[in-house]
């Protein structure tokens, strides 16, 4: 069964602020989760119960997982050199 998708109006605007190649390759990422989220290389983060991140090439996506809802909601896209979540 699919879970639903829903993204945080910052993942968005990080979404909006990427290379189009890039972009798409993001949300093809976040469909893969979506469909099979044992389907994609996910890590816990630690220091918190249900926030996760997967990478997609130079990108990182942080993900909330609600299995109970069997909800997803993207977090943040950032860029992997980046220190700040």
């Amino acid at each position: 069964m699919p879970w639903r998708r829903e993204l945080a109006r910052r993942a968005i605007r990080d979404l909006d602020g990427l290379p189009d190649r890039d972009r798409v390759a993001v949300e093809a990422a976040i469909g893969r989760l979506v469909a099979d989220p044992s389907a994609v290389d996910l890590v816990k983060l630690g220091g918190s119960r249900n926030e996760w991140r997967m990478r997609v090439g130079n990108w990182r996506v942080f993900v909330e997982l609600d299995n109970a809802a069997g909800q997803i909601r993207v977090l943040r896209v950032r860029r992997r050199t980046s220190t700040t979540y």
